[in-house]
C-alpha cells in the first residue's frame, strides 16, 4: 500500500513538472529586477537675435532710412559725392535680444543703380565707448576701424554704444564714377555665436562659427550677370509643356545662398546681354533652343519662351531689409515664381520712390507662404503701389499664403497686391494689417484687365485682418473694400471669398467703376 502511494506521488510530481515545462515552452524566464531613474535637466537651444535701435532712443529701426549728416542741412537728394568728401550716417545701436553671446559685423549693401560706385567709397565704423577689435584680433583702441576689417562682440541682452558709419570718397576716384548713383542702400548686421559660453570641454566649440552670407559678398564673389552663380542655382530647359514650339527654362533655388543670389543680386537684363555675347561662340550654346540664335538665350522671356523660378527649400531672411524680386521686360515677359509649397519668412521692404512688394512687376506668383514680411511705401504716396506679395504684378497670383505681416502703402494697397491686371485666386491672409492712403483692399487695392479678359478674385480667405485707410491723400475720399478696394475690370468674378477682422468697409468691393460687370 505504501509502495502504491509512493508511486502515485511520484507520477503526480512528474506530471506537475511536465505541465510546468509545457507552460515554459516558447516563453522567457523572469529575473528579479529593479530600476532607478533620475531626471535629466531639459535640453534647450540658445538663440541669436539682433535688433537695430535708433542712436538716441530705445526705439527700434524698422524700415526707416538712415540719413547722411550734412552741416548745411541740405535735402538728401541734394548731397553730391566728390573725391575727398566724407559723410557720417545717423547713428544707430545694436541690441542682442537673444540669450547667447554673439560676434557681429556690419555690411553695406547697395544694389539698385550703379553698385560700382561703392568701389570708390571707403567706410569706417566707430562704436561709442568701445575699443574696437579688428578681425585679426588686434585692438584698435583709437575707436575707429575700417568697416571691412571690423568685428564686434555683444553679450546676451546687451546693447552697443552709438555706432557711426562714415563714408569717404577716395581722393583718386576717377571720371568713371561721375554721374553714377546708388539707391536701395542698406546696412546689414550679421551675427554668429561667440566663444563665451562653456560646454563640458570649454568655450572653444564655436570658434569656427561663420556668418550668414551677405548680398555684398555674393555680388563680389559671383557678379550679377549670371555667368557665374552659386552651386545651388540649378538650371534646366525643356520644350514648353503647354504644347507651343517654345521652351521652358526652370531655375531651381536649392539653398539659402542660391535664393539670396538669384532674388537680390542677379540682374536679369545684364544676364541676358552677357549670355548673348557668350553665345557668339557656337561652342557655348549649352541649351538646345539657343541654337535659334543668341537673341533667344535662356534669359529671354518673351514670344514663346517662358521662365519659371522654383524654390526647393524654406528661407529665413533673418529680418533683413531686401529689395523686390523682379525681372526686366525682355520681349513680353512670361515669368512665374513657384514657391513649390515652401515658406519665405522674416524680411522688410521699403521704398521712398517706387512701388514696393516682395515680388515686382510682371511676376506671376503661386504656391508660396510669406511669413513676417513687412512692406512700407514712403515718400511718394500719390503714385506708389504696395502689396506684401507684389506691388503691381500685372499677372496671376494663386495659392499664396501671407501671415503675421503688414503693408503700409500709398495710392493702391493690398495684402496680396497693390495694383493688378490679372486674377487672384485661392489665397490666404492671416493676422495681417493692410493700411493705405487711397484705394485699399484686403486682397488687392485696385484691379483691372486687358482686352476684356475675365478677371477672377475668388476662393480667397482672410482671417484676423485689419484693412484701413490712414493719412488719406489730399482731395481724395478713401475707397476701402474687404477684398477689393477698386474694381475696374470690365468683366469678371468676385465671389467665394471670406473675411474676418477689423475694417470700416461694409462690402467686399469698395467701389465698382461704371461699365464693369462683376459676378458675385
Amino acid at each position: 500500500m505504501k509502495t502504491r502511494s509512493t508511486k502515485k506521488a511520484l507520477i503526480a510530481s512528474l506530471l506537475s513538472m511536465l505541465l510546468c515545462a509545457s507552460m515554459l515552452i516558447g516563453s522567457t524566464f523572469a529575473w528579479f529586477t529593479d530600476t532607478a531613474t533620475t531626471a535629466v535637466n531639459r535640453i534647450q537651444a540658445g538663440s541669436l537675435d539682433v535688433e537695430l535701435w535708433q542712436g538716441e532712443t530705445d526705439a527700434k529701426l524698422n524700415s526707416e532710412a538712415l540719413k547722411w549728416v550734412v552741416q548745411d542741412g541740405r535735402d538728401q537728394d541734394k548731397i553730391l559725392w566728390e573725391p575727398g568728401c566724407s559723410y557720417d550716417l545717423e547713428s544707430f545701436r545694436i541690441k542682442n535680444n537673444g540669450n547667447l553671446a554673439l560676434k557681429y559685423k556690419v555690411v553695406i549693401n547697395g544694389l539698385v543703380g550703379n553698385a560700382k560706385l561703392l568701389e570708390a567709397i571707403d567706410f569706417t565704423v566707430k562704436v561709442e565707448g568701445d575699443a574696437l577689435i579688428a578681425k585679426d584680433g588686434t585692438s584698435t583702441v583709437a575707436t575707429v576701424a575700417d568697416l571691412n576689417n571690423f568685428e564686434g562682440t555683444l553679450s546676451a541682452g546687451a546693447v552697443t554704444g552709438k555706432i557711426t558709419i562714415t563714408g569717404i570718397m577716395k581722393k583718386d576716384a576717377g571720371n568713371e564714377y561721375q554721374g553714377l548713383s546708388i539707391d536701395g542702400i542698406s546696412i546689414t548686421v550679421v551675427a554668429a555665436q561667440d566663444t563665451v559660453e562653456n560646454d563640458s570641454n570649454g568655450n572653444t566649440y564655436d570658434r569656427s562659427a561663420t556668418y550668414p552670407v551677405t548680398i555684398r559678398e555674393l555680388l563680389d564673389t559671383y557678379g550679377n550677370d549670371g555667368i557665374h552663380m552659386p552651386a545651388g542655382v540649378e538650371i534646366t530647359t525643356a520644350k514648353d509643356p503647354e504644347g507651343t514650339n517654345g521652351s521652358l527654362t526652370t531655375v531651381t533655388l536649392k539653398d539659402y545662398e542660391a535664393f539670396v543670389y538669384f532674388t537680390q543680386v542677379f540682374d536679369h537684363e545684364k544676364a541676358y546681354e552677357a549670355r548673348k555675347a557668350l553665345l557668339s561662340n557656337e561652342a557655348n550654346k549649352a541649351y538646345s533652343f539657343e541654337l535659334h540664335g543668341a537673341d533667344y538665350n535662356i534669359w529671354y522671356t518673351g514670344y514663346i519662351h517662358k521662365l519659371t523660378v522654383k524654390m526647393d527649400c524654406d528661407i529665413d531672411l533673418g529680418n533683413a531689409r531686401v529689395n523686390p524680386f523682379l525681372f526686366a521686360d525682355i520681349g513680353n515677359t512670361a515669368f512665374t515664381f513657384d514657391g513649390n509649397g515652401h515658406t519665405i519668412k522674416n524680411a522688410k521692404l521699403a521704398s521712398s520712390t517706387g512701388n514696393v512688394g516682395f515680388f515686382g512687376h510682371g511676376v506671376s506668383v503661386k504656391n508660396v507662404t510669406l511669413d513676417n514680411i513687412h512692406v512700407t511705401a514712403t515718400g511718394n504716396p500719390e503714385n506708389q503701389c504696395a502689396g506684401i506679395v507684389s506691388s503691381d504684378a500685372t499677372a496671376n497670383i494663386s495659392g499664396v499664403t501671407v501671415k503675421n505681416s503688414s503693408v503700409t502703402g500709398g495710392k493702391y494697397t493690398g495684402a496680396i497686391v497693390g495694383y493688378n491686371y490679372g486674377s487672384i485666386t485661392n489665397c490666404t491672409v492671416e493676422n495681417c494689417t493692410v493700411s493705405g492712403q487711397y484705394k485699399v483692399g484686403g486682397i488687392v487695392g485696385y484691379i483691372c484687365n486687358s482686352n476684356n479678359q475675365d478677371t477672377y478674385v475668388t476662393g480667397n480667405k482672410l482671417t484676423d485682418v485689419t484693412v484701413k485707410a490712414e493719412n488719406v491723400l489730399a482731395g481724395k475720399t478713401a475707397v476701402i473694400g474687404k477684398i477689393v478696394g477698386n474694381w475696374n475690370a470690365t468683366t469678371g468674378t468676385c465671389n467665394n471669398n471670406t473675411f474676418s477682422g477689423t475694417t470700416v468697409a461694409t462690402d467686399n468691393i469698395g467701389k465698382t467703376e461704371s461699365g464693369c460687370t462683376v459676378t458675385r
